[in-house]
């Protein structure tokens, strides 16, 4: 357990595909099917927009969403799938505690 908490743990199940800034370009070139997430948070485990990747053909509207979310230009870590992003962010949370607890 402490392993763990001292970020000793093997995560690349988990690892970030991509991780770069969040512009349209960018964006419409990921493939369908993957899990976006800005970099920008709403707390220490919700990012201010996280979706999966959409069609082409509603790229357009998903994109709007992301400029509504005001994460456009910003650093954004693309995943494999949403159950990886959410263990991903468990792993950055527990360290992040453990740090703040002094445990590591």
């Amino acid at each position: 357990m402490h392993q763990l908490l001292c970020g000793v743990i093997e995560m690349e199940q988990y690892k970030v595909l991509f991780k770069d800034t969040l512009t349209k370009k960018f964006f419409m070139q990921l493939p369908e099917g993957l899990y976006l997430a800005s970099n920008l948070t709403q707390s220490t485990i919700k990012s201010c927009f996280s979706e999966k990747i959409a069609s082409l053909d509603k790229r357009e509207q998903q994109w709007e969403r992301i400029v509504k979310a005001r994460v456009s230009r910003r650093l954004c870590r693309v995943f494999k799938n949403q159950q990886h992003y959410k263990m991903w962010l468990l792993v950055k949370y527990v360290i992040a505690v453990a740090k703040e607890d002094k445990i590591c």
